[in-house]
């Protein structure tokens, strides 16, 4: 693996999710843009340092979502936007996007995350995934890059059993600019008219 591909951080899990979370990111951040054809497999694989069933299983997870589509004999192109997304809404590229955040892509999290990508796809709208390694630097730097892509909310599982003052975190939640949604986690001390209780 080249040494600038060795910084990437790639998520925790099988390898090819890792490389589909990749391709999804540079997709939704314009490296390419809807309608644009996508290298060849065995130029985009040897890019990416993985093999062409690694690829083409990341690509096919791409497909199901709704991001790439595969035309037989011309290639695998970035899906048009949706046409229920306005314009200038989420990425630079129009598209919705919702941000998730995990602490972990092992144990039942895989699960969790299919579930997540099932429902807003049908609902049209784009996945950011991040997964903090159970890292407070990393979640603050997912987060940040999260919404730093255009998501329109989150959906995050954070790390407060490994804070002093998880309450804080929670007040810095709050003065996000994007809806959030903790998923498996309470704030320490709710207000009775806490949205997030």
């Amino acid at each position: 693996m080249k040494s600038a591909e060795k910084k990437d951080s790639f998520l925790r899990g099988p390898k090819y999710l890792q490389v589909a979370e990749r391709l999804r990111r540079e997709i939704t951040s314009g490296s390419w843009a809807p309608g644009a054809q996508l290298p060849v497999e065995r130029e985009l694989a040897d890019t990416l340092a993985v093999s062409i069933n690694t690829l083409r299983r990341a690509v096919s997870e791409l497909v199901d979502e709704g991001i790439v589509q595969r035309r037989q004999g011309a290639g695998t192109f970035v899906s048009p936007l949706p046409e229920a997304a306005p314009a200038g809404a989420g990425s630079p590229g129009g598209r919705r996007l919702v941000g998730v955040l995990v602490p972990s892509t092992t144990y039942y999290y895989p699960r969790v995350v299919d579930g997540i990508q099932r429902v807003l796809r049908d609902a049209g709208v784009g996945v950011v995934l991040a997964s903090s390694k159970y890292d407070l630097g990393i979640e603050r730097d997912e987060v940040r890059a999260m919404l730093d892509s255009g998501v329109q909310g989150l959906l995050l599982v954070p790390n407060l059993h490994l804070l002093d003052e998880p309450q804080e975190y929670v007040d810095d939640l709050r003065r996000l600019t994007v809806p959030y949604v903790l998923v498996e986690r309470r704030p320490p001390a709710p207000a009775p008219d806490d949205p997030t209780s």
